[in-house]
C-alpha cells in the first residue's frame, strides 16, 4: 500500500489530527511529570486546544469525518492563537493573562490568610521560560507545530472535499 493511497483513506486524516494530538499532550505531560517542568496556565490552555483537536480526530472516525479534521484544525489554530500569547508574555512584548501573575487575594483577607494562601498555592509564573533548545521556548515550539498541523489539518480536509467531489 502506498503514502498516497493510505493518505486517501477517509479514516486518515482524523487519526493523523487524534494522533498528533495525543502525541502534543503526551509530550506536555511527559515534561512535567518526567522533568519537572510545572505548566503556567497559558501552557494549560494550549493543552485544552490539543484535547478540543484531539476529540475532534476521534469523532472524525465515526462520523463526518471532513467536518471534524477541519474542526481540528481550528482547534490547533486556537493553540496557536494561545501559544503567540504565551511567547509575547515570554518577550515581554505584551502582559498575559491575570493568572499569568499570581493568585488572585480576597480583598478582606487578613495578612496572614494571604501569607497562608501564597504558601499553599503552587503558581507557575508566564513570563518565565522554563525550557528552551536554540533560543526558542517550549512555547515557541507550541506555536510552530499548531501552525504545521493547522495547515495540514486544513490540506487534509480540503483534500477531502476533492475526493467526496469526484
Amino acid at each position: 500500500m502506498s503514502l498516497s493511497s493510505l493518505l486517501s483513506h477517509p479514516k486518515a486524516a482524523p487519526a493523523a489530527v487524534a494522533l498528533v494530538s495525543a502525541g502534543a499532550l503526551a509530550a506536555a505531560l511527559i515534561a512535567e511529570h518526567v522533568f519537572g517542568l510545572l505548566p503556567c496556565v497559558l501552557c494549560h490552555y494550549q493543552r485544552y486546544a490539543y484535547v478540543a483537536a484531539l476529540l475532534a480526530g476521534t469523532v472524525g472516525l465515526f462520523a463526518a469525518p471532513r467536518a471534524m479534521v477541519t474542526l481540528g484544525g481550528l482547534a490547533f489554530l486556537a493553540g496557536l492563537a494561545i501559544a503567540v500569547l504565551h511567547v509575547g508574555g515570554e518577550q515581554a512584548w505584551w502582559e498575559g493573562t491575570a493568572g499569568c501573575h499570581g493568585p488572585a487575594f480576597d480583598p478582606t483577607a487578613s495578612i496572614d490568610e494571604m501569607r497562608e494562601a501564597l504558601l499553599n498555592t503552587e503558581f507557575v509564573p508566564c513570563d518565565k521560560v522554563a525550557w528552551s533548545l536554540f533560543g526558542v521556548s517550549m512555547a515557541g515550539y507550541n506555536a510552530l507545530f499548531s501552525l504545521i498541523f493547522a495547515l495540514a489539518a486544513f490540506a487534509a480536509a480540503a483534500k477531502m472535499k476533492k475526493l467526496e467531489a469526484a
